[in-house]
């Protein structure tokens, strides 16, 4: 029974079941079962939580089983418990003006140096690619790559693709940023391949932007676009991923924006603003703002 609350909530974080997860890992918090098992519990939860903007009790389950982690001597846990901490500071940000990049790169660091020691090589290969995109934050493309290159280079040699998903997007983005859009359509349909030991939903709502917007400037596809659009939406609102739907509809905005339905762009960054509001994503309202003083003054 212990092992099954754990391989439960995970399987059901994976297919993108978050609110039956929810109520398994609530289950097994509330059971007799030992207090490192609920820690991990509660790492499981706490992943869910970061990605719906409840970052106050995100932050305190991580303190919890911080707590039972170091009591314990789990390095196991406490490289997943740090990770997620690099999360929090990378959410916080990106899209809350809270902190900095190095601030989120030194904690995820932290998290790789416990992983190496006890050579958790699937958890190494996330915190390499995460540690990539800090690296690109700050402004350093190149070092950025190499780390996605290394841990593409691990997934590959455990035959672990989900820790594959995120270099491989990050590689096909800086593809499409110099152009190379045949190329980086290569990169994104490798990443849609994408699967472990169970579909990971999260990440598809994210492949399907992406796809979709390399596959618009090779095509020039409208309602191709839309469509990939539309449905890594659908999947983002059903797991209340709000990260992903601020991206998304930014996706939409533009497109709209692009193709001259301003109307509809109009109404998708005031949506942008009022979403983000509420759940202190300060940096996409600005930008929502911007876009609507943009269009705006192209057509007062």
């Amino acid at each position: 029974m212990i092992k099954s609350f754990h391989k439960q909530a995970k399987r059901y974080e994976l297919i993108g079941e978050w609110e039956k997860a929810k109520e398994i890992i609530q289950e097994g918090i509330n059971s007799k079962i030992a207090s490192e098992e609920k820690a991990k519990l509660k790492v499981i939860l706490s992943n869910i939580l970061l990605r719906q903007a409840v970052f106050d009790k995100a932050k305190e389950l991580l303190e919890s089983a911080e707590e039972v982690a170091k009591a314990v001597n789990d390095k196991k846990l406490l490289g997943d418990i740090y990770y997620n901490y690099g999360e929090l500071a990378y959410i916080n940000c990106f899209l809350r003006e809270i902190g900095d990049y190095q601030q989120a790169l030194e904690i995820h660091k932290k998290a790789l140096v416990i992983r190496e020691e006890i050579n958790d090589q699937k958890g190494i290969t996330h915190s390499l690619s995460r540690i990539g995109v800090m690296h690109e934050r700050l402004g350093d493309i190149e070092t950025g790559l190499k780390f996605h290159r290394k841990a593409l280079k691990i997934v590959k040699e455990i035959n672990y693709s989900l820790g594959g998903e995120r270099p491989l997007i990050h590689l096909g983005a800086d593809e499409e940023r110099q152009g190379n859009f045949q190329k980086a359509l290569e990169y994104y349909q490798e990443a849609m391949k994408v699967k472990d030991d169970f579909v990971d939903e999260e990440g598809q709502a994210f492949r399907l932007m992406n796809i979709g917007g390399v596959l618009y400037k090779i095509n020039k596809d409208k309602d191709e676009h839309l469509d990939y659009l539309q449905k890594g939406l659908a999947i983002a609102k059903k797991l209340d991923h709000k990260i992903a739907i601020s991206f998304i509809n930014y996706r939409l905005g533009m497109f709209y924006s692009e193709i001259g339905e301003k109307e509809k762009a109009l109404e998708i960054f005031q949506a942008i603003i009022e979403f983000s509001k509420p759940i202190g994503f300060i940096i996409p309202e600005k930008i929502a703002e911007a876009q609507i003083e943009k269009i705006k003054q192209k057509d007062p």
